[in-house]
């Protein structure tokens, strides 16, 4: 008996240790994570409008719909770029979809974010025939 409460007190031991450990490296590494992340979209933002002097956003958070980033030229508004999240077959998939606010049309989408079956639901991150359909 003895000795299953000192392996139950062990196992807790180990337990609390492994749980501060992970607890602190998140916390070191969520804002290195979100800067990264910030970075990769301010990317994909110049990729879908890469005549843009600047880019406001604002967060939304309302249904699928999470940010919209208004690209600017020369101070004033071309288009309008939606973040937006659904789900897939496997997983969530974060999009952002562009309109030009001049003609209330859609102009493009980027992928930032997806997690599909390889060969199948990756052809959306994929330059090909799939996605050429989409572009106005």
């Amino acid at each position: 008996m003895k000795k299953i409460i000192k392996l139950a007190i062990f196992l807790g031991v180990i337990c609390v240790l492994a749980s501060g450990a992970l607890y602190y490296t998140n916390n070191i590494t969520a804002p290195i994570i979100a800067e990264n992340k910030k970075v990769a979209t301010e990317k994909l933002l110049k990729e879908i409008d890469s005549k843009a002097d600047k880019f406001e956003t604002k967060e939304i958070n309302d249904g699928s719909i999470a940010t919209v980033y208004y690209a600017y030229e020369k101070d004033q508004l071309k288009m309008s770029i939606y973040e937006v999240s659904t789900y897939g077959f496997q997983s969530q998939v974060t999009v952002l979809v562009a309109i030009d606010n001049s003609t209330d049309k859609f102009v493009g989408f980027k992928v930032i974010d997806q997690a599909e079956t390889p060969g199948y639901g990756t052809q959306i991150t994929a330059n090909n025939a799939y996605t050429k359909q989409f572009s106005s």
